[in-house]
């Protein structure tokens, strides 16, 4: 996760390590474009963009509370 984060917005490993907050990484990840490539009946499936999200989930991310 923290990999493709780096890679897609060219942030450096330090700055995403270090300098973000657990809830930015979080937020940034769920805005990447994502595909999946498994072949099924010898098609392509879709992407998985646009992220379709309901009100549980978003309720569920805002209450998050660490350890």
């Amino acid at each position: 996760m923290i990999g493709g984060i780096v890679k897609y917005f060219r942030f450096s490993w330090n700055e995403v390590l270090w300098g973000m907050s657990w809830s930015n990484v979080l937020m940034l990840s769920a805005t990447t474009p994502s595909f999946d490539n498994d072949k099924e009946n010898g098609k392509e499936k879709g992407g998985t963009w646009p992220i379709k999200i309901d009100e549980e989930k978003v309720e569920e991310f805002f209450n998050f509370k660490p350890r």
